[in-house]
């Protein structure tokens, strides 16, 4: 978009020679800068730009809802810790699959899955319909990596399952957040067990 810059000369002394200069510079370098951001698109608003392990939690088969996006502060210090932010997508059930494919595809697959229900792999019938499952793909079933308790963190109420994706382009980093050392609270003491006496 151009915006015209309109300078009248007249009445014109050389002292103000240069501050036109200077007006028509800073003007030129506001609309170079206003078009080089509108065509790079939206910019994260995290300091980390471009460093997010990203999650996506998926909602049940059995309700229309879609699960929290809250992020667990343990594993957001964790995650810091690595020099990543955790970015979680809340993704409903109804057209997951065909939304995994087409990620999975251009490689923008998210670097960890959390499901409530395993028929999102497996595929499944419930009162809302029929969900294929992810797995129904064998190439996306191999990169399935499932991670026990160091990520239970993300899940809901109801429990559920919680999978690296090998092939994500931050699996690495993934993968050190779910391996990483258990945090312990600085005032917790070993107590000495108590000696138990013959009766």
């Amino acid at each position: 978009m151009r915006v015209p810059l309109h300078v009248s000369l007249e009445g014109f002394r050389p002292g103000k020679t240069t501050c036109y200069l200077v007006l028509a510079l800073l003007s030129s370098a506001s609309l170079l800068a206003s078009s080089l951001e509108s065509r790079q698109g939206p910019q994260s608003t995290s300091g980390t730009a471009g460093k997010a392990i990203t999650v996506w939690k998926v909602g049940s088969p059995y309700r229309e809802d879609a699960p929290d996006t809250a992020v667990p502060a343990e594993l957001d210090s964790s995650a810091e810790e690595l020099g990543y932010k955790l970015r979680i997508e809340s993704i409903p059930a109804k057209g997951f699959a065909e939304n995994f494919l087409d990620a999975f595809a251009k490689n923008q697959e998210p670097d960890i899955l959390v499901i409530d229900n395993y028929g999102m792999v497996d595929g499944i019938s419930t009162p809302l319909g029929t969900f294929t499952g992810i797995g129904s793909d064998q190439k996306i079933r191999r990169n399935l990596v499932k991670v026990s308790e160091s990520l239970k963190g993300l899940e809901g109420p109801k429990g559920g399952w919680e999978f690296l994706i090998h092939s994500s382009k931050n699996y690495e980093a993934a993968k050190s957040l779910a391996l990483r050392s258990p945090h312990c609270n600085a005032r917790w003491q070993n107590q000495p067990l108590e000696r138990i006496r013959p009766s």
